[in-house]
C-alpha cells in the first residue's frame, strides 16, 4: 500500500481513470435524459406543431427569398452574356461585310489601274491575237498638238528671246 501512495505516476492514473469514469457518467445521464424528452412527447399536439412551423417560416422565407433572387441574377447574368454574344456577332458580321466591300474595291481599283499592255483584234480566222499597244505617229503628233490647247497660255510662259540673255 506505501508503494501505492508513494509513486506520483500511479497516483495520477488513478486520479484520471476516476474524472474520465464521473465525466462517462454525467454524459450518459444527459443523453437519456434528452432521450426521455423526445420519448416523452411522440405526438405533439397541433398547437406545438403550429408553433414550432411558425418558428421555421421565416427561416424558409429567407431561403426562397436568397434563391430566388439568385435565380433571377443567373437569369440576368445569363440575358447580358446572351445579348453581347448577339452584339458581338452582328458586329463580326458588319466586319466581314466591310472587308468584302473593300475587297471588291481593292480589285476595282486594281482593275482600272492595270495599263492596258496589249490590245485584242480579231483575225479574219475569228482568234484573238493579243499585240502590245504602240501610238502611231499620227496619235503622237494629235497628243502635242492637245497638250499646246489644253496647256497654259502662252503668254504666262513666254518664248526666251536671244535679246533677254544680253
Amino acid at each position: 500500500m506505501e508503494f501505492i501512495f508513494q509513486n506520483p505516476i500511479f497516483i495520477i492514473v488513478i486520479i484520471g481513470y476516476i474524472v474520465s469514469f464521473i465525466m462517462k457518467n454525467k454524459r450518459n445521464q444527459s443523453q437519456s435524459q434528452q432521450q426521455k424528452k423526445t420519448r416523452s412527447n411522440p405526438n405533439p399536439s397541433p398547437a406545438e406543431i403550429f408553433k414550432q412551423f411558425q418558428e421555421r417560416i421565416p427561416q424558409l422565407d429567407t431561403r426562397m427569398f436568397k434563391e430566388q433572387q439568385q435565380a433571377e441574377q443567373a437569369r440576368k447574368l445569363e440575358m447580358e452574356s446572351m445579348e453581347r454574344q448577339r452584339e458581338a456577332e452582328a458586329r463580326m458580321d458588319a466586319l466581314k461585310e466591310q472587308q468584302q466591300l473593300g475587297e471588291k474595291q481593292a480589285e476595282l481599283i486594281q482593275a482600272a489601274a492595270r495599263p492596258v499592255l496589249y490590245s485584242q483584234m480579231a483575225s479574219p480566222d475569228s482568234k484573238i491575237i493579243s499585240k502590245p499597244m504602240s501610238p502611231s505617229k499620227k496619235q503622237l503628233i494629235d497628243g502635242i498638238i492637245w497638250s499646246e490647247i489644253i496647256g497654259p497660255p502662252r503668254a504666262q510662259n513666254p518664248h526666251k528671246s536671244v535679246k533677254n540673255n544680253k
